[in-house]
């Protein structure tokens, strides 16, 4: 009997171990791997108890996120693996390689058949239409991620599920429905990249372009919003001072350099209010709260509202403001807060830019919420 109770005493030590020392971060996403971490189970009798608290223990035992850490510098410095769970590293290259990278640009998953195609050019011209009422134009801008402008890198371990990927599906939509007023700026970037030109960052960002990259792309925005507005302004490279510099990025140890060129406007006009969107209560759903006010000094310039994502926040919001009265960037997550925008703002003109998903999630949202 004094044997067993050790034994059960000794069992008990065992399982509250990990309860005591565990890492307890259960239940969220582990940015080294890109998954949810099993959460602690439920204290009742149940079907699969046994595996959850097996599962628990394995994703949440003591030290294991810092064994992690130590196991991908290892892997990735020592005997040169090339994928840590998130990011894929090629020579001087890191490619952000999360869940909807893989399934959406490389996978070319999800794509629109015909029927979803239809419904989306109606939500579309919907969203159009309701703008036009308003006197307000409408534009958009489709830009290529970064692992799909270097798909070939991938082609030998990602089996695509489809010969089109959305990209395709756009460009395709927008040249068979010119009045959509659509711009696919894949084969541009395609071409300039094959002939050598570096519009990604290389290792500084996983996922992004570089400033050259969005310097282009804020012109081909642009040249879309001309369009509409042609007394609109494009800065061009005697508006700005472009200098060279340094960027430098560090994954498990390894350090990256890379050179990029910034685009410094010489007499800006427009200046970013950070306090607008509180000071009209704006309610966001947005994590990154990504949405930006900016004020031109030239208060008789148009108006534009952007729905978009980091392609275009993180990098053109400062040069964009240079052309309109007031600038106001919204995120995909909030684009149902079109009406409100149109209250607020009263633009001039709509324009949606992002990434395949982010234009295509947008203009749902928006048609889903607009009221006439």
């Amino acid at each position: 009997m004094k044997k067993e109770r050790i034994f059960l005493v000794f069992f008990c030590i065992i399982l509250a171990v990990p309860l005591l020392f565990s890492d307890k971060v259960g239940g969220r996403v582990s940015a080294d791997e890109n998954r949810y971490l099993a959460k602690f189970p439920e204290l009742t009798l149940h079907a699969g108890i046994k595996k959850e608290f097996e599962d628990w223990i394995n994703d949440n035992a003591a030290g294991r996120t810092y064994l992690r850490k130590i196991y991908n510098y290892a892997n990735i410095n020592l005997l040169k693996a090339r994928y840590d769970g998130v990011n894929l590293y090629e020579g001087d290259w890191v490619f952000l390689m999360n869940d909807i990278v893989t399934f959406y640009y490389l996978q070319k998953g999800d794509v629109m058949d015909q029927t979803r195609q239809e419904t989306w050019i109606q939500d579309y011209k919907r969203v159009r239409d309701f703008l036009a009422q308003r006197h307000v134009s409408m534009c958009s801008v489709v830009y290529p991620h970064k692992s799909e402008v270097y798909a070939e890198r991938f082609q030998d371990y990602i089996i695509p599920l489809s010969e089109k990927g959305q990209l395709d599906v756009f460009r395709e939509m927008a040249e068979s429905n010119p009045d959509l007023n659509m711009k696919v700026l894949y084969d541009l970037f395609k071409l300039k990249t094959d002939n050598g030109e570096q519009l990604y960052s290389k290792a500084y960002d996983h996922a992004h372009w570089n400033n050259q990259g969005a310097w282009l792309g804020y012109q081909e925005l642009m040249e879309m919003v001309q369009k509409e507005i042609p007394e609109v302004r494009i800065l061009t490279e005697t508006d700005v001072e472009i200098s060279e510099c340094e960027r430098t990025s560090r994954y498990y140890g390894r350090t990256y350099t890379e050179t990029d060129l910034e685009y410094k406007v010489r007499e800006p006009q427009g200046t970013e209010d950070p306090s607008w969107f509180d000071s009209v209560g704006y309610e966001s759903a947005d994590q990154w709260k990504s949405y930006r006010y900016y004020k031109n000094k030239d208060g008789t310039l148009p108006k534009i509202l952007i729905i978009g994502d980091s392609y275009t926040w993180m990098f053109m919001l400062p040069w964009i403001s240079e052309s309109f009265s007031e600038t106001v960037f919204i995120h995909e997550a909030d684009s149902g807060n079109l009406n409100l925008m149109m209250d607020l703002l009263s633009p001039d003109i709509v324009v949606f830019a992002g990434l395949q998903n982010c234009v295509t999630n947008s203009v749902g949202n928006v048609a889903s919420a607009i009221q006439y």
